[in-house]
């Protein structure tokens, strides 16, 4: 019987409790610390890094200091040894001890030329219709970030839906990402864990192990008419991100309630008039181009070739999880819907 692989982050802590990095790992000779954006973060050079047999350089430090902030530093392993390296990071008199042996690489990596990337919590129940969803669209491997504590209970659960449903866990990893969604000390924006969990998935999953990744939520579904995901990529591979236009949807009947257990809808209602790119748009990037994304959008590239299309649109079931959710947009604006039949 297959078993839930679930990935725990190695977390470094100021000696007040507060963050230092949602996550420090050593990978392909190279250290990594994906770290938030405070309004008070430490210069590079306040943080000190060593390597046991060998040196190690500072190679990039990523500040995205604007909109949704984060932060991405990387060290250069100079060394003899394959394997095995073992850190020491020293910051603010407090010593942290970083070792490549503490990731089963084995286990959590797999390469991909399509994965997807989601930060959830109560809502995980959704991820049948989900991933069957993307799995028929082409994606390979599901990298889930539970904003919390995985019980054993929730894992249970999870392990229940994907044997019930026949879901293969080897296309799974979760990952228990257990920080603060919001953050007031946060640059720019509030949004915290979100932008933790999205980096840290593009350095640590995506980067040396995909080609392409999707961001989104477990309410969203990407559609293109008449072709599968994976087809459009192979079709537009000069392009950098393809950009989802948001469409509102909801399901044409208002009384079912138990969305966990239902397949993706073939006929629904959705939006007249998709929103404009860059508004509750997401996106997939090609993980070598990008260095940094933001929620809705792109951000910093390597290259920069974003692909923006009309017919690339993102059906956003906003009440799948909260049936009596308002959005103001919605109201407001006094959206029209119209019926779809996918098949048709």
């Amino acid at each position: 019987m297959e078993s839930l692989t679930i990935y725990k982050p190695f977390t470094l802590y100021n000696k007040n409790g507060s963050l230092f990095a949602f996550d420090a790992f050593i990978k392909n000779k190279f250290l990594y610390l994906v770290m938030p954006l405070y309004k008070n973060y430490p210069a590079f050079n306040q943080i000190q890094v060593f390597v046991k047999n060998g040196s190690i350089i500072l190679h990039d430090d990523i500040i995205k200091n604007r909109r949704e902030a984060t932060r991405i530093l990387t060290y250069k392993i100079i060394s003899q040894e394959t394997s095995g390296h073992i850190c020491a990071i020293i910051y603010n008199n407090r010593k942290f001890t970083v070792n490549q042996n503490n990731t089963n690489t084995e286990i959590l990596f797999d390469n991909s030329y399509l994965s997807l990337t989601t930060l959830c919590k109560n809502d995980y129940e959704l991820i049948q219709p989900f991933i069957n969803y993307y799995i028929r669209n082409g994606v390979e491997r599901f990298y889930i970030y539970y904003n919390g504590i995985i019980t054993p209970d929730i894992k249970q659960n999870i392990v229940n839906i994907c044997h019930k449903y026949d879901i293969s866990m080897k296309k799974i990893i979760f990952i228990e990402w257990n920080f603060a969604y919001w953050h007031n000390d946060s640059l720019h924006s509030i949004h915290h864990a979100q932008l933790g969990q999205m980096h840290h998935a593009l350095y640590f999953f995506g980067k040396s192990h995909s080609q392409y990744m999707i961001f989104c939520d477990l309410d969203e579904y990407f559609y293109i008419k008449n072709c599968t995901i994976e087809n459009s990529l192979r079709k537009n591979e000069l392009a950098d991100t393809f950009c989802f236009h948001n469409s509102w949807a909801k399901l044409i009947n208002k009384r079912i309630s138990e969305y966990r257990n239902i397949e993706f809808p073939k006929k629904f209602l959705h939006s007249k008039t998709a929103h404009g790119y860059g508004w509750r748009s997401k996106c997939i990037h090609k993980v070598s181009s990008v260095k940094t994304i933001d929620i809705h959008k792109h951000d910093l590239y390597n290259n920069s070739n974003p692909l923006l299309c009309k017919k690339n649109v993102m059906f956003h079931f906003y009440n799948w999880t909260q049936l009596g959710r308002k959005i103001e947009d919605i109201e407001n604006k006094h959206v029209q819907f119209l019926e779809i039949d996918i098949d048709s």
